[in-house]
């Protein structure tokens, strides 16, 4: 590999020698969005299971500091906080945002140490020379939150592939290779408030906040310290005007509900303000029927109405209480002139089931059923004589998904849920069940 070739020259060999997550304790002092912030959302665009994580940068707290990579669109671009017990304050030096066409940057942080309080090699090993200590003592800066971050987003990887979601515990038919924006989505989502700053979510200081994989990452047993986990690593995408729905019951209002939706976008040109070429919203419906838009945060409270955001690429909504009932998550294909768009998304809360499925006995060949007609909500069923790859999914009489009922690796049997329409308008609609490498179709009709 030649140090000297362009970025995405160089990742693509990184690439091809397996690695996923690729750290940088580095960058430059232009804000531009440059061919380097350019080569690294290309790069991420061409191969949407990497994720490429940058240092914000160390120019202090002036406004427009993060540079060059860290600045593209689509790697995560780390903050530091001071190291621990300093940790709720962002460290004095580290780089501010936002990026020159008002993206969110830093998009998360770390501790880098500061002041006081620096970092050190957990191995240092003094009695041997030379020590980590001695070559580089202090160690403070976004070079070293950075890799903080960077072994988080492995595990989260790890997570995913070893099939800890949705159970909790680890299960080979639930594994699977997670996109690089739903990594990036989940440690957003774990981002916490860091209380040693005047604003969170969302500002120029600490983007989405101190991530902290407890609060994202749902084990079994532990409900005390992680809310439960709804995950959509959705491939196909989303076209212009296009949108796909997922329905979350939320049954424990004091754990509050996140969520977060995060899209690998297509490279924009050098020089490029705004930079983002496809946009997509996160629009959710709560059980009461208000409605809110991604990144519309004050005060660490999502606020109803408002306006969709139209720069990012990862929206936010957060409620400290959640309502108890369905919550609706619109994701909408706001503008996508190079579609379709893959997208990531996560949402944390105390959540009942996701699907809630009841299970009955195994039948003898593939089978679906839907209600012929209802109101706002009936019974769907759908049987599978073995084990598949199972989706479940809505479609209007245009052909357009609208909702996906269930989807992973399923066991044989017949499952029955329920379909909550409520947020659906009068017509025609269609189920359609993919398992393995069969399929059926069921209409049903929606009226008020």
């Amino acid at each position: 590999m030649d140090l000297n070739s362009d970025l995405y020259t160089i990742y693509s060999a990184f690439y091809g020698y397996d690695a996923r997550v690729m750290t940088n304790s580095w960058g430059a002092s232009s804000t531009t969005y440059d061919t380097y912030a350019r080569d690294v959302d290309r790069f991420m665009h061409d191969n949407p299971d990497a994720l490429v994580i940058f240092a914000a940068g160390n120019s202090g707290p002036g406004y427009h500091t993060v540079g060059t990579p860290a600045c593209s669109k689509n790697c995560v671009a780390v903050g530091a906080t001071g190291a621990f017990p300093s940790d709720e304050a962002i460290a004095s030096y580290s780089s501010r945002g936002p990026a020159n066409d008002g993206r969110i940057k830093p998009v998360v942080t770390a501790p880098g140490g500061d002041g006081s309080y620096y970092i050190s090699s957990a191995n240092n090993d003094p009695n041997q020379q030379p020590t980590c200590n001695i070559q580089g003592n202090p160690f403070m800066g976004t070079s070293m939150a950075t890799p903080v971050v960077a072994g988080a987003a492995a595990i989260v990887r790890q997570y995913y592939t070893e099939g800890w979601y949705p159970t909790g515990s680890p299960v080979p038919g639930d594994a699977f290779t997670p996109q690089g924006s739903l990594i990036k989505a989940t440690l957003i989502a774990s981002a916490v408030r860091m209380t040693g700053v005047s604003t969170y979510p969302i500002d120029s200081t600490q983007g989405f906040g101190r991530i902290l994989l407890d609060e994202a990452l749902y084990f079994g047993g532990d409900e005390t310290r992680a809310k439960e986990m709804f995950v959509a690593d959705e491939r196909t995408g989303l076209n212009t005007s296009e949108q796909d729905i997922y329905q979350v019951q939320v049954d424990n209002a004091s754990l509050g509900i996140k969520a977060v939706l995060v899209w690998t976008d297509a490279p924009a040109a050098s020089g490029a303000n705004p930079a983002i070429i496809n946009n997509l919203d996160l629009e959710v419906h709560s059980p009461g029927g208000q409605t809110f838009y991604g990144n519309n945060i004050v005060n660490y409270e999502s606020q109803p109405g408002g306006s969709q955001d139209t720069r990012n690429v990862e929206e936010m909504f957060i409620r400290a209480t959640a309502e108890v009932g369905t919550y609706s998550f619109y994701v909408i294909g706001t503008n996508v002139p190079q579609g379709p768009q893959p997208y990531s998304l996560i949402v944390l809360a105390g959540i009942a089931n996701v699907p809630v499925y009841e299970k009955g006995p195994v039948p003898g060949k593939l089978a679906l059923r839907s209600p012929g007609v209802l109101k706002t909500r009936g019974t769907v069923s759908f049987g599978l004589p073995r084990e598949s790859d199972v989706k479940l999914s809505l479609y209007d009489a245009a052909g357009r998904q609208v909702a996906v009922l269930a989807e992973g690796r399923m066991e044989a049997g017949t499952y029955t849920m329920e379909l909550d329409a409520t947020d659906l308008g009068q017509g025609v609609y269609f189920l359609r069940l993919v398992a393995g490498r069969e399929s059926l179709v069921a209409k049903t009709v929606l009226i008020r």
